[in-house]
């Protein structure tokens, strides 16, 4: 997974670098993504952990 996630930035750091000259934009939209993908895994693990407690009877 982080692989994939380096690969990622990466690519966009290097499209941004040959259309504008600079990585520091690639970066910029890694990280204006990344924020959006952070508050839906909390969401989904939210929901995901109260369908699993009801489920097996366990705690979390």
């Amino acid at each position: 997974m982080m692989t994939g996630f380096g690969g990622f930035g990466g690519g966009i750091g290097g499209f941004a670098k040959r259309w504008t000259g600079r990585a520091s934009p690639g970066f910029l939209i890694f990280a204006a993504l990344a924020v959006p993908a952070l508050v839906g895994i909390l969401a989904i693990k939210t929901h995901w952990r109260g369908t699993w407690t009801a489920a097996n009877g366990a705690r979390i």
